[in-house]
């Protein structure tokens, strides 16, 4: 590794580390999550069964959770029993009723979204997002579909598990840079409001890492990464992109787009001034995109001398 470019190794490395949840604070996370899922286990399997019922998903089930993150998503697996036969066209709703009335009964907090149930144990800051579901037979689940009223009732199919062997199979190919890339880009859209959701990220960013020429290399070439990828986002408005172990498409929108340019032209000054080795000003910029979270402070051991140095005319090479 070259020594002029060391500490764009070591800024990203901190700045990617510095993202994520403390060891305690996804402790309390996990404890809040299991300790609803146990509340409902008492209710619907009181015999004791030693099977698990439930599945942390989200940021948390997936090593994505950006701090402070103090909402944990719990798949909570219903008896299918439970299911009622008479009109599936309305048992989504009454299924929420329900659980929340179990859960009210435990926790004081309890407030219903669409297709979920937020819960806030006692004695933390951390909310529980529980989400009703059925077993299916290939490994996903029936959720009640969160994009409708709960009054329609309509069910859809997920598979968390797909979604998350999908993410690993794109940090397998890229050294982890699809995780690294979800968290950054979950502090840009904090930091500038950005108008998409967390799951679309997600979908984006494991199909970009799949193209990116430079997938295999380090933290050495992070900041061409991010600019890579804004200039990627920008063509990607609208897309309709297949979720994981299901057969329905997520349409991403384009809310998001002006942000996406913006993101693209701090990028790029920034990667400019990093080449300059203008520390102070390349920090500037990439805080305009992260926010004051991105910090050049502590050092990084371990750094792989082994790294080939950056091609010559660096900027040219968007994705």
């Amino acid at each position: 590794m070259i020594s002029e470019w060391r500490h764009v190794y070591r800024r990203f490395h901190n700045f990617v580390e510095g993202l994520r949840p403390t060891l305690s604070e996804a402790n309390i996370a996990n404890g809040a999550a299991v300790e609803v899922a146990l509340c409902l286990k008492r209710h619907f399997r009181p015999s004791g069964s030693a099977d698990l019922d439930y599945l942390i998903i989200g940021g948390y089930g997936k090593g994505t959770a950006v701090r402070p993150a103090r909402t944990v998503d719990l798949i909570y697996d219903l008896p299918i029993e439970c299911r009622r036969a008479d009109s599936a066209s309305d048992s989504g709703p009454l299924i929420l009723l329900d659980v929340a009335a179990i859960l009210g009964e435990r926790f004081s907090a309890v407030e219903p979204g669409k297709g979920w149930l937020m819960v806030v144990p006692a004695g933390t800051d951390v909310a529980v997002r529980v989400i009703p579901a059925f077993s299916c037979a290939d490994g996903g689940y029936l959720t009640v579909d969160s994009a409708v009223n709960a009054g329609n009732g309509h069910w859809r199919q997920i598979n968390p598990m797909a979604e998350v062997t999908a993410l690993r199979e794109a940090d397998d190919r890229s050294a982890r840079k699809a995780t690294h890339l979800i968290l950054m880009m979950k502090a840009w859209r904090r930091q500038r409001s950005v108008p998409i959701g967390a799951f679309p990220i997600e979908l984006l960013v494991t199909e970009f890492v799949a193209v990116w020429n430079y997938h295999r290399r380090s933290l050495l070439f992070y900041d061409w990464m991010i600019r890579d990828l804004f200039f990627w986002l920008r063509h990607q408005m609208g897309r309709s992109m297949m979720i994981p172990g299901t057969v329905d498409r997520l349409v991403i929108g384009a809310d998001w787009i002006a942000e996406a340019e913006n993101g693209y032209l701090a990028a790029t000054h920034a990667c400019l001034l990093e080449r300059d080795n203008d520390a102070a000003g390349a920090i500037a910029m990439w805080r305009q995109i992260f926010g004051s979270i991105f910090d050049d402070s502590g050092q990084t051991a371990g750094e792989d001398s082994t790294i080939l140095p950056k091609p010559g005319n660096k900027i040219e090479s968007a994705a």
